[in-house]
């Protein structure tokens, strides 16, 4: 027998400081696409810094950005753990940009991982850590998933 296992890390629940595609200007949808992929080092430094802004001020209570969710990143956690991804498939766009953020749609990559994990056959999850990083403005986890697999002779 041997195991296959997923160590996952990221983000959950957050909101952060970054145009919509759907509701921006022509002009902006071009940098978003073109100067996203391969942006200048002063397009990437200036990113950066609207980013550090952005989070010093959610940090001070200072912006209307999306609260980091411990409850809704609760509730995709245990879907994944309990391996009800179905469950999921009815969040539409905005169902998760309004409970998990912009940024909540990371969770399709922690929905991805976890279906190639069950499509191995059934697996454990272990949650290593779950917090609340203020500075980043998101809810981090760390899951382990592992399936054991029995070898073929």
């Amino acid at each position: 027998m041997f195991r296959k296992i997923h160590k996952l890390s990221g983000g959950l629940s957050h909101d952060p400081p970054v145009p919509n595609y759907a509701k921006a200007a022509p002009e902006l949808r071009n940098i978003l696409i073109s100067a996203g992929r391969n942006a200048s080092a002063e397009q990437r430094l200036q990113r950066e810094q609207r980013v550090r802004s952005a989070a010093s001020e959610f940090v001070a209570g200072r912006t209307g950005f999306v609260e980091p969710d411990p409850a809704w990143d609760r509730r995709v956690m245990d879907l994944l753990e309990g391996a009800r991804l179905a469950d999921m498939d009815d969040w539409d766009e905005d169902v998760v940009t309004r409970e998990g953020g912009c940024g909540g749609h990371e969770v399709r990559t922690w929905l991805a991982a976890f279906a190639a994990q069950r499509a191995v056959g059934r697996y454990t999850v272990d949650l290593s850590h779950y917090e609340i990083v203020r500075p980043w403005m998101t809810g981090m986890a760390i899951m382990r998933a592992e399936t054991a697999i029995e070898e073929k002779k």
